[in-house]
């Protein structure tokens, strides 16, 4: 008997990678709850969700949702047998650094790469949601993403009296200060082309190398954390943080995410080789970690959504109405 559903991002029996929040729940619940009592449907659909977000965990009686409140609910309810819960300031320090900083990462290598964001993410969404969603879903995202990788310094704010708060309406929508320049002619168009491509090349490549940097400060944390509590283990050897035989919910989030931000679907792999290249020894435990946890998934009762959990036009007119 079916007890607990959670609803992810995803498509069929796909998890999205663009919501790693929704893999690390996957993979929580799949360890935690006998697979009897789970169903994990990709719904895509938010509005089961109060406040608007997936992941969101059904029970008969309450719902909770984003993968904080669900991790607790589901460590207090199966006491941790094979995941260990967060108590110590240690594995609080670990999932701060990832709500506050990798996630940041993860948005600028989805949105703001726009090799990623018109080759992979939007593209997803097309899966994900029916027509006219499918368009305004991403757009939003890509809208929030931008104003906080600028927060977070990885992107220069755009001009205008508001800097970092004056948002923008799409991935092409940064005007470069030399666009007014009017051709004189079919060769000095090729020219201006060439050259604005150019500039653009450079920027992109001057961002990527300081989101490199950004994320090269939080493995060095964590790579470091690990020698701290692990003093035993030779430098070169990444293995679980807090316990030796039991994942924690802090490294669920992290796997899920270094899975997001190395994926091999993506159409730039800068990340994935500068992990790979740097943190060769967390890179290589990581994967190992993330295909034993997808194994998991493979043998669970991933479902598509029923008819009345479809985000299409029908249905959200009944939510509206309070159907």
């Amino acid at each position: 008997m079916v007890d607990y559903e959670l609803h992810v991002w995803g498509c069929d029996k796909s998890i999205s990678v663009v919501f790693p929040e929704c893999l690390a729940a996957a993979w929580l619940v799949t360890t935690c709850i006998p697979h009897e009592k789970i169903n994990i449907v990709t719904s895509s659909n938010t509005n089961l969700s109060k406040t608007g977000v997936l992941p969101v965990l059904l029970t008969k009686d309450v719902s909770y949702e984003g993968f904080g409140p669900i991790s607790s609910f589901i460590l207090s309810e199966f006491s941790g047998k094979n995941v260990i819960e967060t108590k110590d300031l240690a594995q609080s320090a670990v999932i701060s650094l990832i709500e506050n900083k990798l996630v940041r990462v993860h948005q600028f290598n989805l949105y703001s790469n726009l090799k990623n964001y018109e080759g992979y993410t939007r593209k997803q969404f097309k899966k994900y949601l029916p027509f006219p969603m499918m368009y305004n879903q991403p757009l939003k995202l890509y809208n929030v993403a931008q104003d906080q990788v600028r927060m977070a310094g990885l992107l220069p704010s755009p001009p205008g009296l508001f800097g970092v708060f004056s948002g923008s309406s799409g991935p092409h929508d940064e005007v470069d200060e030399e666009t007014s320049e009017v051709a004189l002619s079919a060769l000095h168009e090729r020219q201006m082309t060439a050259k604005s491509n150019k500039r653009e090349l450079l920027r992109q490549s001057k961002n990527s190398l300081k989101c490199l940097n950004y994320l090269g400060e939080i493995l060095d944390d964590i790579v470091k954390l690990n020698h701290q509590l692990n003093p035993h283990r030779p430098d070169d050897t990444f293995a679980l943080i807090f316990n030796e035989s039991k994942i924690s919910v802090a490294e669920l989030l992290l796997f899920a995410y270094i899975h997001s931000l190395t994926y091999d679907g993506l159409p730039d792999h800068a990340i994935h080789d500068y992990i790979r290249l740097k943190y060769s020894s967390f890179a290589d435990f990581s994967q190992t970690k993330i295909n034993e946890l997808n194994q998991l998934l493979d043998d669970s009762a991933i479902q598509p959504p029923n008819s009345s959990q479809v985000p299409n036009l029908i249905n959200e007119v009944r939510y509206r109405l309070g159907y």
